[in-house]
């Protein structure tokens, strides 16, 4: 990974090379990326064990049939508070 820190990542579990579980672990062990906002959006029915995992790993887990509304709210609130920190 790189040495700069992108504000927040929106991330669909289900994507075609590595799927999003694995993914977010391996992001969350680089120590940059250990705070970052990631919110996770997706269609897919997930099972009590992902769940668990998201709980831990994510900042948030949106599904699509909701989720414009929830990730503007979301986001505008993490960029009025960067703005607001600087």
């Amino acid at each position: 990974m790189g040495t700069e820190a992108p504000d927040a990542v929106i991330l669909d579990l289900m994507m075609p090379v590595m799927g999003g579980l694995t993914f977010l672990k391996k992001l969350r062990k680089d120590p940059l990326h250990m705070g970052l906002p990631v919110f996770v959006l997706t269609g897919k029915a997930i099972t009590e064990d992902e769940s668990e995992m998201l709980e831990e790993l994510a900042s948030a887990v949106l599904f699509k049939d909701g989720a414009p509304e929830q990730l503007g709210e979301l986001l505008g609130s993490i960029f009025s508070l960067a703005d607001a920190q600087g």
